[in-house]
C-alpha cells in the first residue's frame, strides 16, 4: 500500500462520498485523558495497516510543507464500554474490515511483554475495551456502528 497521489479522485470527494468509512468508538466514561490515548494509539495502528488512507503531503501558502493526513477522515463515537465490547466482538468476524483495539490491560501494562503475557492470560469475554477503531466499507461499519452518536 502506498499513500495516493495527488491527481486520484478519491481527494475530491467528501467524507460523505468515500466508500470507506473510518470510526474509532470509544467508552465515553472514561477520563478524558484515556480517552485521546486511546485515540492516537488506534490512529498509529490504522495508519500502519493502510497507510493509503493517507493523501499526499501538502503545502501551505510559504511552501512550507506539512505531513500528510487521512483523506477518509475519522469520526470518533461514544458509547458505554459493554457497547464498545459489542462492536469489537461484531466486527471481528468481518474479514472485510480492519479491527483495532485499546483494551484496558494495554494502559494497565508497564511493558509491552507485560501486556502480551496478560492478553495471552485473558478469555476474550473477559476483556474490557477503552476503544476500538473500524476501516472498511462504509455499510458494513454503519451497520456496527448506527446509532451512536460523535463524542462530545
Amino acid at each position: 500500500m502506498q499513500l495516493l497521489e495527488a491527481n486520484d479522485e478519491r481527494l475530491a470527494l467528501t467524507t460523505r462520498q468515500q466508500r470507506t468509512k473510518w470510526v474509532v468508538v470509544v467508552d465515553r466514561d472514561l477520563p478524558i485523558g484515556l480517552i485521546a490515548n486511546a485515540a492516537a494509539l488506534l490512529s498509529a495502528t490504522v495508519g500502519r495497516h493502510l497507510p493509503d488512507l493517507l493523501g499526499p503531503a501538502t503545502v501551505d501558502g510559504s511552501g512550507a510543507e506539512h505531513a500528510s493526513l487521512p483523506y477518509v477522515g475519522c469520526s470518533i463515537l461514544g458509547a458505554d464500554g459493554a457497547a464498545v465490547h459489542a462492536i469489537r466482538t461484531k466486527a471481528a468476524t468481518k474479514p472485510t474490515l480492519l479491527v483495532v483495539d485499546v483494551p484496558r490491560i494495554a494502559q494497565q501494562s508497564t511493558s509491552y511483554v507485560e501486556y502480551q503475557a496478560a492478553m495471552a492470560a485473558t478469555p476474550p469475554e473477559e476483556l474490557a475495551y477503552y476503544a476500538v477503531g473500524l476501516v472498511g466499507p462504509k455499510n458494513q461499519v454503519d451497520k456496527l456502528v448506527g446509532g451512536l452518536t460523535l463524542l462530545r
